[in-house]
C-alpha cells in the first residue's frame, strides 16, 4: 500500500467507531488523526505528515451502516446528577433510598450512591428510546468519543435502556458538554 487516503480509508471503514464519527460529523479530525496515525505509518512503511492524514480523513465518506447508533442517541434523554460516592461495602449496607449501583471489583462490592454530602462524584445518564433496549455497541460508542475528545471515562455502565457515566464533579461538565453536542447538535463536530 502506498497512498495515505487508501490507508487511512481502510483504518477508519474497518472500526465502526471511527467510521461512523466520522460519516456523522462528530469527529475532531485532527484528534483522530493523531489516534490512527502509528497505523498509517506502520502501513506505509514511513512517518506520514499528521496533516496528510487530517486530509485523508476529511475526504472520507464511510458505509451508512452505523447511523442506527447515533439516533438512537439523538432520541434520548441526558441528565447530570451531582452529590455521588463510592464505597466499599456488602448487600446488607445498601441503602436502598440512595442506592445508585453497585458492581464486584477484585472480589469486594463497590457501592454507588447518591445525595451524599461529601459526594465528590457526578453521575451522567442517559435514557434511551424503548427500542434501544437490545441495541449493541452504543456505551463503546461514546467511550470511543469521549476518547477521541480527549475525555476517556473509566466508569460506564448499561443497564437495559440507561447508559451512566460516573465521573468527577470537575470532569462533569465538559463530559456533558461533549455529548450534548454529539446527541443534540445539527452539527455536533463544529
Amino acid at each position: 500500500m502506498n497512498r495515505i487516503n487508501d490507508a487511512v480509508s481502510l483504518i477508519v471503514e474497518n472500526n465502526p467507531i471511527h467510521a461512523l464519527m466520522v460519516r456523522s460529523g462528530v469527529c475532531n479530525s485532527t484528534s483522530l488523526a493523531r489516534r490512527i496515525k502509528p497505523s498509517v505509518d506502520a502501513m506505509l512503511g514511513k512517518d506520514v505528515k499528521l496533516n496528510s492524514i487530517v486530509k485523508a480523513i476529511s475526504g472520507l465518506k464511510p458505509d451508512e451502516g452505523w447511523d442506527r447508533q447515533l439516533e438512537f442517541l439523538r432520541s434520548s434523554n441526558l441528565t447530570l446528577e451531582y452529590r455521588h460516592s463510592e464505597r466499599e461495602g456488602n448487600v446488607e449496607s445498601l441503602k436502598l433510598d440512595n442506592f445508585v449501583l453497585a458492581y464486584r471489583d477484585m472480589g469486594h462490592i463497590r457501592i454507588v450512591e447518591r445525595d451524599v454530602d461529601h459526594g465528590n462524584l457526578a453521575c451522567i445518564r442517559i435514557r434511551l428510546p424503548e427500542n434501544a433496549s437490545g441495541a449493541p455497541g452504543l456505551s463503546l460508542f461514546i467511550v470511543q468519543y469521549l476518547m477521541i475528545q480527549r475525555h476517556p471515562v473509566e466508569r460506564i455502565y448499561r443497564l437495559g435502556r440507561e447508559i451512566m457515566l460516573i465521573c468527577s464533579t470537575e470532569e462533569a461538565e465538559v463530559i456533558l458538554k461533549h455529548l450534548s453536542r454529539l446527541m443534540f447538535s445539527k452539527e455536533p463536530g463544529s
